[in-house]
């Protein structure tokens, strides 16, 4: 397991409690069973955690700061050709 997410605490989705709570509640245990794996399935691969959305985030940041710099970048070539094409029409 790789080292930072080792220390990623997930909270526990108790199957078995959750199958007895259906089957409590009427539902044929062996369907209860399969939702429950079925759950189980979702919770631990399409919910993001807390430091899934955290290292989403500084990335977006890390992103947004790139293209920030050559966004300045072009708008100061932009500026600086503008400025020549005025100035050669003000030379007329």
């Amino acid at each position: 397991m790789p080292a930072n997410l080792a220390s990623v605490e997930i909270p526990a989705f108790d199957t078995h409690d959750f199958v007895k709570r259906l089957a409590g509640a009427g539902m044929p245990e062996p369907q209860a069973e399969i939702l429950a794996g079925e759950y189980a399935h979702l919770i631990n691969e399409r919910l993001a955690t807390k430091s899934d959305l955290e290292a989403m985030e500084a990335a977006t940041k890390r992103e947004f700061k790139v293209m920030e710099a050559a966004n300045k970048r072009d708008l100061e070539a932009l500026e600086a050709r503008l400025n020549h094409k005025i100035e050669a029409l003000e030379a007329r």
